[in-house]
């Protein structure tokens, strides 16, 4: 609910990097990506708060509205509300699965588990996304 406010709330459109950071910011508060992940393994997913309030609806309603105004001011026709969904699928489980296995997978890759690690995630993740929705990365006009 407050990423769902705070995407809402933001006067700029934002790019899909800076959702990621503020993605990974709330669901990592209170171990959020580990509770859904023993939630779902575990058949227990319909009493998560996302899922009994229809949050992940919810949050492509807003992920929706902001990327018709990213459509807009770049002069560009707006995403489909199929391609918002799966994108918004593939951004979470990305995500999810990074967050539990970066500890493991990073230094089995030859590179650290840090700070600057997670960022160069979000930023190829949030390339990825941004191209999925059709819209031109920052700076491209």
């Amino acid at each position: 609910a407050s990423f769902r406010e705070h995407l809402l709330a933001m006067d700029a459109p934002p790019s899909a990097g800076g959702l990621l950071e503020r993605f990974f910011t709330v669901v990592e508060q209170g171990q959020h990506s580990r509770l859904m992940a023993w939630a779902l393994l575990t058949g227990r997913a319909e009493h998560m708060p996302l899922v009994r309030a229809q949050g992940l609806r919810l949050l492509a309603d807003a992920l929706e509205f902001q990327s018709g105004r990213v459509a807009q001011a770049q002069g560009t026709p707006p995403p489909s509300r199929d391609t918002v969904d799966m994108t918004l699928l593939v951004a979470l489980c990305a995500s999810q699965w990074f967050l539990l296995a970066r500890q493991v997978l990073l230094p089995v890759m030859g590179r650290p588990a840090d700070a600057a690690s997670d960022a160069r995630f979000r930023e190829v993740l949030g390339g990825m996304l941004q191209g999925a929705l059709g819209m031109k990365p920052p700076g491209e006009g």
